[in-house]
């Protein structure tokens, strides 16, 4: 049985193994800075409340920005998720 929150545990994870693998791809590429600059330019929260005003998807995207050797930090989020989510099903 798979519930909502194991759903949201795959998404997340594969979101994060796709920005990974794209990571890898510019940085063998030799655009390493390129990448953090988009990325970070247009998927992370910025601070200013008018440029979060042109860029509201920063606040879902900005979640997924984890560094490619943050792996337990993922890992960690994903069992916060799983076992905060069934607190929150029942």
């Amino acid at each position: 049985r798979h519930g909502a929150v194991a759903q949201i545990s795959v998404i997340c994870t594969g979101i994060y193994l796709a920005l990974g693998l794209v990571s890898l791809l510019f940085w063998a590429s030799g655009a390493r800075l390129a990448y953090l600059g988009f990325f970070y330019e247009y998927l992370a929260m910025p601070t200013s409340l008018a440029r979060l005003a042109i860029r509201p998807w920063t606040l879902a995207t900005h979640f997924f920005l984890h560094s490619p050797q943050d792996l337990f930090h993922v890992i960690f989020n994903m069992l916060w998720l799983y076992f905060f989510g069934r607190v929150l099903r029942e």
